[in-house]
């Protein structure tokens, strides 16, 4: 853990960088791609100042090419996740499909906010979380820590569903399992855009238009990301990596 003054300053910082991004978000509502760049630049410069760093700073410093490898993992984590989330739901008859033309330009824009988003989520919500915790070891204490932050930065939402609250708190806590294993940023980014893109804007008219239907396993708002579907599969994927974690300890 950090010492005392340094975690008194990181919490510092991240809650008022936090507190920047939710306010200039809320003045560029009407425009989703200039409130998701102006909240990411905001989160970069303020977790710099909370001493939070895209890769582990004792590290190399990662090539272009190493960069793009790690986030190019942590998109097909992210992709891997939602197909398996549209799998169950298709399963469980929880859901219809109604007429859609794909729409490129839908799709483009969606991914580059679900980036944008991402940048923020992952430098405040986990990269300022996992900084108290100190060096970027996989302690489940450090994975917790970020669940706890994830659920209760989702309750600044409008009439958050309770699945919504625990889909943040799961993410959470297998984004900041990602950050350990990559240690640092990259992956994880990729893997939180991917799977925003994949259970958003891919299914809600981007390429299909996938509507649900049993209402116990939808969200009210029509979104496979915040539904009990996603509670389920992200809750089965976290069980396996804490059986995983358990057995590497295990066999130390």
């Amino acid at each position: 853990m950090a010492k005392p003054a340094s975690a008194a300053r990181i919490v510092a910082w991240g809650l008022a960088t936090l507190a920047a991004c939710e306010t200039a978000s809320a003045f560029l509502v009407r425009s989703r791609i200039a409130s998701a760049a102006v909240a990411a630049a905001i989160a970069e410069w303020g977790a710099g100042r909370a001493e939070v760093a895209w890769s582990e700073p004792e590290a190399t410093a990662p090539t272009v090419a190493t960069i793009a490898r790690r986030a190019a993992r942590g998109l097909g984590l992210g992709a891997a996740a939602a197909s398996l989330a549209i799998a169950v739901a298709i399963a469980f008859r929880s859901t219809r499909f109604a007429p859609n033309r794909p729409d490129v330009a839908a799709l483009g824009t969606g991914f580059l906010v679900a980036l944008l988003v991402g940048v923020r989520d992952e430098l405040l919500l986990r990269g300022v979380v996992l900084r108290l915790f100190g060096p970027l070891t996989r302690r489940l204490d450090a994975q917790i820590g970020c669940a706890i932050a994830a659920a209760a930065a989702s309750f600044a939402e409008p009439g958050i569903a309770p699945s919504r609250v625990a889909v943040a708190a799961l993410g959470g806590f297998l984004l900041a399992a990602v950050w350990q294993r990559d240690r640092g940023a990259w992956m994880a980014l990729g893997a939180n855009a991917a799977w925003s893109w994949g259970t958003g804007t891919v299914l809600r008219g981007g390429l299909v238009d996938l509507r649900g239907g049993a209402a116990a396993w939808w969200s009210a708002d029509g979104a496979l990301g915040g539904s009990p579907v996603a509670v389920v599969v992200l809750a089965a994927i976290a069980c396996a990596v804490v059986a995983d974690a358990k057995r590497r300890v295990a066999t130390v």
